[in-house]
């Protein structure tokens, strides 16, 4: 009987493990076009973020000020991601 709750353990720790070990790899980061910051990705996502206030503007969903806030928030936010890679990339070289 005590052979069986040590196959049972053994094959518990063998599924744990096979289940464990490919979260434990470290994932491989897209590195951007500055520097492996991912600036370009950040730069990206601001302009898609730019252009669906723009489009929510033309459908009447925000109102004009309310639009040049949000592009203003976006760009300070890039400006913010451009400063951090500079930094970074000043640190690593």
């Amino acid at each position: 009987m005590t052979a069986i709750w040590f196959i049972l353990a053994a094959m518990t720790a063998a599924a744990v493990l096979g289940l464990l070990w490919p979260m434990s790899r470290r994932a491989a980061v897209p590195t951007g076009e500055v520097g492996g910051s991912g600036l370009g990705t950040e730069t990206a996502f601001y302009e898609d973020q730019v252009a669906e206030i723009e489009r929510d503007l033309e459908r009447g969903l925000i109102a004009p000020d309310e639009a040049e806030t949000a592009k203003a928030e976006a760009a300070r936010r890039l400006l913010r991601a451009s400063r951090e890679a500079q930094r970074e990339a000043e640190d690593d070289g």
